[in-house]
């Protein structure tokens, strides 16, 4: 039945069916240019062709004489010219199974006979055993894309491969990490991905400004509930790419103007440790991304600070992260304490037009301006420790 003609698909699928099986059609032609340049006689380097109208007789005879020909079996059957190609397609396949020259063949079948859950068995198996198979493997991300998560989601299994060769090719069928998050998470389960996989996905999304499903995947990741802002104590190593705290890139430590580092403390674990060298600080020094939605929220936390000189002092600050990211709180100044631990807390609020994600930065007070910031330098050193987000009544 042609693949236009069944009234149970959607046109979307039936889009994505037609384009899958015409990767397999221009394969399968390059099989029959092959047999032209047989024919004709244009390709002298071509030794070991033979001409056609012999060809299927010889390919017959020796079937004849040896019916476990597994190799004559599979040339009949990727013959275009074969009038028992379904025969000989049905032999070859008892005979040699594995063969990914027939298992595209079978998957095109099925493809043009709209066996979505055939054709997709057939191609995670070709995808999963032959690395360089980009035919299957973007026929497999087109129908993924084309709403059949759920057919490809029923071969998942631990140590699979394919997720990861599918998953990689998303962009070349025309969509993204985002139109595959329901694989990518039952893929995740399953064992099927890694996490470091899953954190570069999560990094590609926040690059091309898919945040909300980001993060929706980051809490998948962690699978459990998270708070506002992840590692507000900082004892826990950063994940670069995730909804982690991101340091500003130093590409030499030993002329930036702020070190940031996670050290230890004594009866604390693990703190934000930033060093100032009176250079020119980059900022922000710190920041991470949080799904905080709109409404009133507290920042509230612990800091020491020794022998600061930075008039009028670090801040934390809060931006959008929509349209040119306005700034919708910075906080009063951190200034020395003498080493001592203090506490500190402010509220503010997040308007709807900011979005649901923000952007906690740690910057100073006299960075109202791109400009200002360039200039900003200071000395000392300053630590944070038990930070955390919380959301106050409306």
């Amino acid at each position: 039945m042609p693949i236009s003609h069944n009234p149970l698909l959607g046109r979307p699928t039936l889009m994505a069916l037609g384009a899958a099986a015409a990767f397999f059609a221009a394969w399968l032609a390059v099989k029959v240019n092959l047999d032209r340049a047989c024919v004709i006689g244009d390709t002298p380097y071509l030794d070991l062709c033979t001409p056609a109208p012999d060809r299927t007789a010889q390919l017959r005879t020796r079937i004849a004489a040896n019916p476990g020909d597994t190799a004559a079996y599979v040339e009949l059957a990727l013959s275009p010219r074969s009038a028992q190609q379904a025969r000989a397609l049905s032999a070859a396949v008892l005979l040699a199974p594995s063969d990914p020259r027939l298992q595209k063949l079978e998957a095109a079948r099925a493809l043009e006979r709209n066996d979505v859950n055939a054709a997709v068995a057939m191609l995670v198996k070709i995808v999963e055993n032959h690395v360089q198979e980009e035919p299957a493997t973007l026929a497999l991300a087109k129908l993924l894309l084309s709403g059949q998560s759920p057919a490809l989601e029923a071969h998942l299994q631990a140590g699979a491969q394919w997720p990861q060769r599918v998953l990689g090719r998303l962009s070349q069928a025309g969509g993204s990490i985002s139109s595959a998050l329901p694989l990518v998470s039952r893929a995740l389960a399953a064992g099927a991905l890694d996490p470091a996989a899953v954190t570069a996905y999560i990094a590609r999304m926040k690059d091309e400004g898919a945040l909300t499903d980001a993060h929706t995947l980051w809490v998948t990741l962690h699978g459990r509930t998270l708070p506002l802002l992840y590692n507000g104590g900082f004892d826990q190593p950063f994940v670069m790419g995730g909804f982690d705290w991101e340091p500003h890139a130093q590409a030499q430590r030993g002329r930036a103007g702020a070190v940031v580092d996670r050290s230890g403390a004594e009866g604390r674990g693990g703190v934000l440790d930033i060093r100032l060298t009176g250079r020119p600080i980059a900022l922000p020094m710190i920041s991470q991304l949080i799904m905080a939605g709109d409404g009133p929220l507290r920042l509230q936390g612990e800091y020491r600070a020794m022998q600061m000189r930075m008039d009028p002092g670090i801040a934390w600050v809060v931006r959008c992260t929509t349209g040119p990211g306005q700034v919708i709180f910075r906080s009063t100044g951190f200034t020395d304490t003498g080493n001592a631990w203090k506490t500190f807390e402010h509220d503010f609020e997040v308007p709807p037009e900011c979005g649901n994600i923000v952007r906690l930065e740690l910057g100073t007070i006299a960075t109202a301006s791109p400009a200002a910031a360039e200039l900003a330098s200071g000395r000392g050193r300053i630590w944070f420790d038990n930070l955390a987000l919380l959301r106050r009544p409306r």
